[in-house]
């Protein structure tokens, strides 16, 4: 009983004043959509950075454990790159 009473009292309240419920409505619908434009334009810059960042690396980076335990090091120029030699297998 109480909840249909809460939602007559909304309804009443909106159909009041009805420009500062159509301002209201107007300014909601509005910040959505300034928040779906600009989620989309920073999808569009991280699939950049990822592409170009891909396409100058590759895919996969193959780094000494060393290396790997210090991720969050600057990278030390001191250290010897990781060889890998991939030889054919023969059966």
């Amino acid at each position: 009983m109480m909840n249909t009473s809460l939602v007559r009292l909304a309804a009443l309240n909106a159909t009041r004043k009805p420009a500062r419920t159509l301002l209201t409505a107007g300014m909601v619908v509005a910040a959505v959509a300034l928040l779906i434009i600009s989620m989309s334009w920073l999808d569009g810059i991280w699939g950049t950075m990822l592409g170009g960042s891909t396409d100058m690396i590759g895919h996969v980076e193959v780094a000494q454990s060393a290396w790997a335990d210090n991720a969050g090091e600057p990278w030390n120029a001191t250290s010897e790159p990781l060889v890998i030699e991939v030889c054919p297998v023969n059966d």
